[in-house]
Formats: structure tokens, C-alpha cells, sequence
């Protein structure tokens, strides 16, 4: 399988995206994406790393087809990524101002919602019965 067969595979088959949605995640138009998986070019470095960073592909599986094509992340490490997102978003985001405002919860907080949580969680099984 060449890199564009690969490009064309991660696209079409993994993410069923359309050439121009998959292109404008990117960066890129339809006819570079569509030159690189016709092999009318080669990928370069640049689209390559947007690709990867974009839709959490290896650069390994991409290149050359070595393991699988999308990186395996633990709990934390998603949870720490997701941070990130949320640290680098404008501080008037709904998500940085509830991080904000759960950073600043008491422990005793933190029990009453987990308490809370537990009771929600039992209501909703009782409306399945």
C-alpha cells in the first residue's frame, strides 16, 4: 500500500470524510489532497504533521505503513491532551471557566457532587425498570 493509498484509506474508510472536509481540517485544498493519494505528489513533512496532530495518526502507520494508524492513548494521557485544549482556549470559554470554577472546589465540595452524582445515577436506573 503506497502513502496514498494509505491517505486515501485513513480518509475515505476510517474517517468517511470527503476530500474538502478532510483537506480544510488541514489547510489543504481538494486537489492536494487528491494529487497525494493519485500519487501525482509526494506528502510532505508539513502535511504530514498536520495530518498526524489533526486526527491523532502515527507518522509511523502514515509513512510506511508500520502498526496502527491512530495513536493509543491512555485515560490520563487524553484527559492531560484535553487539558491542554481547554488551557488553550480564550479565557471566556465555557469549558476553561468550569476547569476554573471545579479547580477551586473544597474536598467537602467534591464529596456532595460525587454524592450527587451517585443518586442522579440511581434515579436514572430506576426509570428503566
Amino acid at each position: 500500500m503506497t502513502i496514498g493509498d494509505r491517505l486515501r484509506y485513513l480518509r475515505k474508510d476510517l474517517l468517511r470524510m470527503s476530500m474538502a472536509a478532510f483537506g480544510a481540517k488541514i489547510g489543504y485544498g481538494i486537489s492536494a489532497i487528491s494529487d497525494i493519494e493519485h500519487g501525482r505528489n509526494a506528502l510532505t513533512n508539513q502535511m504530514a504533521r498536520a495530518i498526524c496532530t489533526e486526527y491523532d495518526v502515527r507518522e509511523e502507520w502514515l509513512r510506511d505503513g508500520d502498526g496502527e494508524p491512530f495513536r493509543q492513548l491512555s485515560s490520563d494521557e487524553r484527559l492531560a491532551e484535553w487539558m491542554g485544549e481547554v488551557i488553550g482556549d480564550d479565557e471566556n470559554s465555557t469549558k476553561r471557566r468550569v476547569v476554573k470554577f471545579l479547580s477551586k472546589l473544597t474536598p467537602e465540595e467534591w464529596a456532595l457532587i460525587t454524592d450527587m452524582a451517585h443518586k442522579f445515577v440511581e434515579e436514572l436506573k430506576k426509570g428503566e425498570e
